[in-house]
């Protein structure tokens, strides 16, 4: 009986694959559940959606630097252990086109220009007294 229920479970997969022109499909519930894993897996995709933290517009830029220091505070205050510099930079590099922002290494700050992202600004200001 479980036999023949799996062999019915593979030959309906094949006849959907031979349908699709062997392309395989991946469903909603599917997407959803990877994208709640790659959220379980990396906090950056939380912190980017904290409007708190984070504003997105065509406007905005942003440093690397202050990102990131926004992103710790963030982990800080979630006790979230935070990802390393090089991570964070990378990961947002990556994804990047995902959130609409673009890497540059002309983000005018104190005068000077830095590394950053146009289309994306943090809300959080590290105060030093």
């Amino acid at each position: 009986m479980e036999k023949e229920k799996i062999f019915c479970w593979i030959f309906d997969g094949l006849k959907r694959l031979i349908n699709n022109n062997f392309h395989f499909t991946i469903s909603e519930k599917t997407r959803r559940n990877v994208s709640e894993a790659m959220a379980d897996n990396c906090n950056i995709i939380e912190f980017l959606s904290d409007k708190g933290y984070i504003e997105f517009g065509a406007n905005f830029q942003e440093s690397t630097t202050n990102l990131y220091s926004g992103y710790i505070d963030w982990c800080h205050k979630n006790l979230l252990t935070e990802l390393k510099k090089d991570t964070f930079s990378s990961w947002l590099k990556a994804n990047s086109e995902k959130y609409s922002i673009r890497f540059s290494t002309h983000i005018k700050t104190d005068n000077r220009e830095v590394r950053g992202y146009k289309g994306i600004r943090s809300r959080f200001r590290n105060i030093i007294l």
